[in-house]
């Protein structure tokens, strides 16, 4: 959004701007990186959670053994 406001700026005021080119170029890059991290990530944890649910679950301790009174 940074890159979005100084643009408008800049074709509002004539003060120097990128151009609509480099935007499309920094743009398009941007949302590249961006959907492809968050989909690493979101993989990364659906991942875990699969693996946690198909674990066993572990043994319960047994339990003591009392001596019955005879």
């Amino acid at each position: 959004m940074a890159l979005a406001l100084w643009w408008a700026v800049g074709e509002a005021t004539g003060l120097p701007h990128p151009t609509l080119t480099w935007m499309a170029a920094t743009h398009g890059l941007g949302n590249a990186l961006g959907f492809a991290v968050c989909a690493l990530l979101a993989h990364r944890r659906l991942r875990t959670k699969r693996t946690a649910a198909a674990a066993p679950a572990p043994h319960p301790a047994p339990l003591p053994r009392t001596e019955l009174p005879a």
